[in-house]
């Protein structure tokens, strides 16, 4: 026994040095490699956000001069919020336009009808919608036979057409039509008839193809509207309040139907209870609230995606109301550097929900791009990097970053920039343009007036002419306020002289938030 100590004593004097030497190895380098890693994830917004901001302009409250695009930005995994970032003008309450992100909340409350056994993908749209013979196009020299095509078109046209974009109507949002021939813009800003839904039936059919159309969610979101005609609020009721979503705004027609392609708005925070919601295949807090399979079918790609217009489109594979990140012979994948398996729902001037399963993660990202100039693969890469649960080391050539809106498509500088610019001033399209997302900017979102001139969507070309825009208080009087807009004489004064703008009223209702901002014609 007394040698047997002996020796391992002496082992032990001789492995001694080499045991301290791990102890503070361990002791010292651990909480270093921890403490980098938390600065690493502290310094996020400083070292990755601004890498992604490409838009050269004033601070945006990041410590340099270099961002001049994002709004705000969060992760979260299934049940937690893991970062956040505002810039100066949002805070965790503060509403965002989520442009074409709002095509995702309206595919969720369509699952939600299905579930309820009001829907199916199959369901034709003439048995809630019937056909209306009036708004039925003309014949014309190009197609004789334009009623009858359109009839027979219209008694096969389905639920499932509509969520995967393949309607068939000659929808026009692709940003390589002229201003004046975009359906889009017609629909939001032009239609003299007030009701979205008409517009969009006015359309005449076209090849059955994948078409990029937020006409098609105004008709979904029209169909809801018949099928919970006793309930004015159900995206509230079957969606926004089982999710605790507090801070929402859904702008409809002059006729009561949710825009279903746009006119939402909310906060990040809430942005990011849709994508958990989705991450965890329509569970929220134990029960059900969108069928798993639902969830499946939306992340899906959809049969037409591959049957597109190329000189249109060439990253991007959709499926039910998200963007898949899977690649076709002629698509590319949205974010390369992400797995497949990522779903994203996408808006106009860098609205960027992502859902990553793989890493058990959800990004937004709000902004407001000039030129979609952010570098969301980047972006959404290096939070996986800082918060996903294993790093990803795949790598794909990186696509020239799309947009999937026809407005946001039109923001560059085009051959026709003179034409176009003469066509918004005198259809009135640039005031009313201006008047209903200065209305919604200001009152809904909540920021100063000179700061949403600043945040426009307009394309520059166009913005260029208008030298100020006047916004004067034209309530005479009445509680609720209306704003006029007026355009400025500038160096192409000779464009204001041809073609005077008319001046366009926007209006908004204190009393009813909910609603938001509303062209008044």
């Amino acid at each position: 026994m007394e040698l047997k100590f002996n020796f391992f004593l002496k082992s032990y004097s001789r492995a001694l040095p080499f045991l301290i030497a791990m102890i503070m190895i361990t002791v010292i380098a651990t909480p270093k490699l921890a403490l980098a890693e938390t600065v690493f994830c502290k310094n996020f917004a400083k070292e990755f956000l601004a890498m992604a901001d490409r838009n050269p302009s004033r601070s945006r409250g990041l410590g340099h001069d270099n961002d001049a695009s994002s709004d705000t930005f969060a992760i979260a995994d299934r049940d937690r919020l893991l970062y956040e970032w505002y810039d100066k003008f949002h805070n965790e309450q503060s509403k965002h336009s989520a442009w074409s992100v709002t095509k995702t909340v309206t595919a969720l409350l369509v699952g939600v009808a299905v579930m309820e056994g009001r829907l199916t993908l199959d369901t034709k749209v003439e048995s809630i919608v019937p056909l209306n013979p009036e708004l039925i196009p003309d014949n014309d020299n190009e197609n004789e036979n334009k009623n009858e095509n359109y009839e027979a078109n219209y008694s096969q046209l389905t639920i499932r057409d509509l969520l995967t974009m393949s309607s068939g109507f000659d929808w026009r949002e692709n940003g390589v039509d002229p201003i004046w021939n975009l359906s889009i813009l017609r629909m939001l800003y032009l239609t003299r008839t007030k009701d979205a839904g008409q517009e969009v039936l006015s359309h005449p059919f076209v090849k059955k193809r994948w078409n990029y159309s937020s006409g098609d969610f105004v008709l979904l979101a029209l169909i809801l509207k018949k099928i919970y005609k006793h309930q004015p609020r159900y995206p509230w009721v079957l969606l926004f309040d089982p999710l605790h979503m507090d801070s929402v705004t859904f702008e409809q027609d002059a006729t009561g139907t949710y825009l279903g392609g746009s006119g939402l708005f909310l906060s990040t925070r809430d942005m990011l209870k849709l994508g958990q919601l989705i991450l965890k295949r329509g569970v929220w807090e134990g029960k059900q609230v969108v069928p798993e399979w639902w969830i499946n079918f939306m992340g899906s790609v959809s049969v037409s995606a591959g049957d597109i217009d190329n000189k249109y489109w060439s990253s991007g594979v959709y499926g039910g109301g998200l963007w898949t990140n899977h690649s076709l012979p002629s698509l590319s994948p949205r974010l390369p550097s992400m797995p497949s398996s990522t779903l994203l729902a996408t808006g106009i001037a860098g609205q960027y929900l992502v859902i990553l399963p793989e890493y058990d993660l959800v990004v937004v990202r709000t902004g407001h791009d000039q030129l979609h100039e952010v570098n969301i693969d980047q972006l959404v890469k290096s939070s996986v990097d800082c918060f996903g649960k294993r790093a990803h080391s795949t790598e794909r050539e990186a696509p020239r970053d799309q947009a999937d809106e026809s407005i946001n498509s039109m923001l560059a500088s085009r051959p026709t920039a003179a034409k176009e610019a003469l066509f918004a001033i005198k259809s009135g399209l640039l005031t009313k343009m201006m008047a209903k997302e200065l209305c919604s900017c200001h009152f809904v979102v909540g920021l100063p007036l000179h700061e949403c001139r600043l945040r426009s969507i307009f394309p520059p070309a166009l913005s260029k002419i208008v030298k100020t825009v006047k916004v004067t208080d034209y309530s005479r009087g009445e509680a609720l306020p209306i704003y006029k807009i007026k355009i400025a004489p500038t160096v192409l004064s000779y464009l204001t002289i041809v073609a005077k703008s008319p001046a366009a009223y926007a209006r908004y209702y204190p009393e009813d938030p909910e609603k938001g901002c509303h062209l008044w014609r």
